[in-house]
């Protein structure tokens, strides 16, 4: 990968300071929902809904000071079951070309990612009806995927090893789908930022693993947009999840503190579960909009705060701690039918 240049940082002095959202860049036109009426405690994330974690290329926020945080150098890869890298200024290593069949594409892009008001570079894969590398990192970065058509990933591991570990985040935007043969597991901990965010692509792997992020409690670390991710086995989001639209799907959503919906829909086919080092947490459902659905019984120490939206689950109308907090939420009980 080519290293970013100093004219990157002649243009940085350039650039405008402007005021963003508390996350990603504001689409045009969008706002965050009116909260004037939400109870605070459903008022989590709502700044998540007009949001764009991936900023335009004429974007005047302003590039954070250790933006180059988000490209690292070079970017190792698992192929076909062995640990190599992309070659890189004539260096050994896979080209994309011979990788991908010349349908993707990679680079680092400047000032892209978005976050907190703040621009950060990012590795950019473009990839139309592609085969996507088992890229990872031993420094961080922001992996952003921009795909369209069919496109599938595979490491050659087998199940030992997931996919994209070692980033802070990944950002797997536009059309067509994305079907993963090993898990993903990325994030860090290094960062306040979320280690997945899934907007426009339907993405079906079998596992989740994302280390916890730098800002637990009040940053999501899974977060759909649109599109779909589908989960077949178990979810390990460490941490709070935010869909604002789209579907998650997942057999069982393991270590989540939080499932804030605020549109789309959420099923969980197999419930609700901890870890040994995470029985602490308590298990809630913020429903400020969208649809959530599980046909299995959920810990019995989960919290229901219903606001707006519908909501499918065992017991929910007698569960000692379900909360009808406004009039526009549809509560249906499979216990019931």
């Amino acid at each position: 990968m080519k290293k970013l240049t100093s004219l990157f940082v002649i243009l940085a002095l350039l650039m405008l300071c402007a005021c963003g959202s508390k996350t990603g860049a504001t689409a045009d036109g969008a706002a965050a929902p009116d909260s004037s009426g939400i109870p605070e405690i459903c008022r989590v994330y709502e700044d998540y809904v007009p949001m764009e974690a991936i900023a335009p290329q004429n974007s005047r926020l302003p590039l954070a000071s250790d933006a180059a945080r988000g490209a690292p150098d070079y970017v190792p890869l698992w192929h076909e079951g062995e640990y190599s890298q992309l070659a890189a200024h004539g260096g050994e290593g896979w080209h994309m070309d011979e990788l991908t069949d010349g349908k993707a594409t990679e680079g680092g892009d400047y000032g892209r990612f978005c976050w907190d008001g703040q621009l950060y570079h990012c590795i950019h894969v473009q990839g139309a009806d592609s085969f996507i590398p088992g890229f990872c990192s031993v420094g961080g970065g922001v992996l952003w995927l921009e795909l369209e058509g069919d496109c599938r990933a595979d490491n050659g591991t087998g199940g030992e090893i997931g996919l994209f570990g070692g980033f802070d985040t990944v950002v797997i935007t536009g059309t067509g789908t994305l079907t993963l043969a090993q898990g993903i597991e990325s994030g860090t901990g290094a960062q306040p930022w979320p280690a997945l965010i899934v907007d426009g692509v339907d993405v079906t792997a079998p596992g989740l693993s994302l280390t916890a992020n730098g800002g637990a409690g009040s940053t999501a670390n899974l977060v759909v947009q649109s599109g779909s991710l589908t989960v077949e086995g178990m979810a390990f989001v460490n941490g709070d999840v935010c869909v604002t639209g789209g579907t998650l799907t997942a057999g069982q959503l393991m270590d989540c503190a939080r499932l804030v919906c605020w549109g789309g829909e959420t099923r969980l086919t197999e419930g609700w579960g901890f870890s040994e080092g995470n029985t602490d947490m308590t298990p809630t459902v913020l429903l400020n909009g969208g649809a959530f659905r599980t046909d299995s019984w959920m810990p019995d120490t989960i919290q229901y705060q219903l606001w707006e939206g519908s909501i499918t689950a065992p017991g929910v109308r007698n569960w000692p701690d379900t909360h009808l907090l406004g009039d526009d939420v549809e509560i249906t009980d499979p216990l019931d039918e």
